[in-house]
């Protein structure tokens, strides 16, 4: 059926990601008066990188061409598709403490004038 396994014993596998780009839409209400933060939500992530080079597998410093096949795959759109959303959900879940970081800043920086504060 095709299917097998081997173990990895001192392994070293990895790659290298090179021109990596991460940007995504924010949005916040800001209240001028009382001065105030909440509702912060990232959205539309977008990761964009130029190359993965460096692709590697090792099991005692000599390569495992099976291991480097399988390993091949991060140089697929499909990885990168895949990366962009475990990163998009991972940062969902920064929200809300994400919400509290700016508050505390803003309010915290309250001390002169609103124009100030929101610079």
């Amino acid at each position: 059926d095709g299917a097998g396994s081997f173990e990895l014993h001192d392994a070293d596998v990895g790659f290298m990601v090179t021109g990596t780009t991460l940007r995504g839409t924010s949005s916040m209400d800001i209240t001028i008066d009382p001065l105030d933060v909440s509702s912060f939500a990232l959205s539309a992530l977008t990761l964009s990188y130029e190359n993965v080079t460096d692709i590697r597998c090792n099991v005692n410093k000599e390569p495992v061409k099976e291991c480097l096949d399988a390993l091949s795959i991060v140089k697929t759109e499909e990885y990168k598709l895949l990366l962009q959303d475990l990163i998009s959900s991972l940062l969902s879940r920064l929200n809300r403490p994400i919400s509290k970081f700016f508050r505390r800043g803003l309010l915290s920086h309250a001390s002169g004038s609103v124009g100030a504060a929101l610079l």
